[in-house]
């Protein structure tokens, strides 16, 4: 264990290691790991995939932390499949989500939900963030939101429990 760094002890039969969980995705070869602000706030350890812990950068008006993975076993990606759009989306634009929603039900495996942008303004006018119709559960938070191309578009980082089909992504 790195100073600064806290312990997480293995769970007994029975009991769930994690209290919460979310998502996140890479965004560079050397382990730099793109996150919700919300996600990891108040954590006493994160759990990257393979690999725990790392130094934490984070925007907690805009919701978004950046990881570094520090371990000495991490060997780095040999390349990022995919590309970042910065560019604002149009109104109607195929989007989908990869992400770990509610693990605890649905299970360890990554899943895929798919929609469109459906405002270019989020949450009460929010220009920060999109409207989308993918479904977003707990656990999706700081997932990639792609369009059709493959190009990160956005960071899910929030749904609407009373209505359907209504989550939110932080713009690129």
């Amino acid at each position: 264990m790195k100073e600064g760094h806290p312990q997480i002890s293995k769970p007994q039969q029975g009991e769930s290691r994690y209290l919460a969980s979310g998502s996140g995705f890479i965004l560079s070869k050397d382990g730099i790991v793109a996150t919700n602000f919300h996600v990891i706030d108040g954590a006493n350890g994160i759990d990257v995939c393979i690999n725990r812990n790392g130094a934490v950068k984070s925007d907690k008006t805009n919701d978004i932390s950046l990881l570094k993975i520090e371990d000495d076993s991490f060997v780095n990606f040999s390349s990022i499949p995919y590309a970042i759009k910065t560019s604002i989306q149009d109104v109607g634009t195929g989007v989908f989500t990869l992400g770990y929603p509610m693990s605890n039900i649905l299970g360890e495996e990554i899943k895929v939900t798919d929609g469109i942008i459906s405002s270019k303004t989020g949450y009460k006018g929010d220009i920060v963030t999109y409207q989308i119709s993918a479904p977003i559960q707990h656990g999706n938070s700081g997932g990639p939101l792609f369009d059709k191309q493959g190009n990160i578009v956005g960071i899910t980082n929030a749904g609407v429990e009373d209505a359907q089909n209504v989550g939110y992504a932080i713009k690129t």
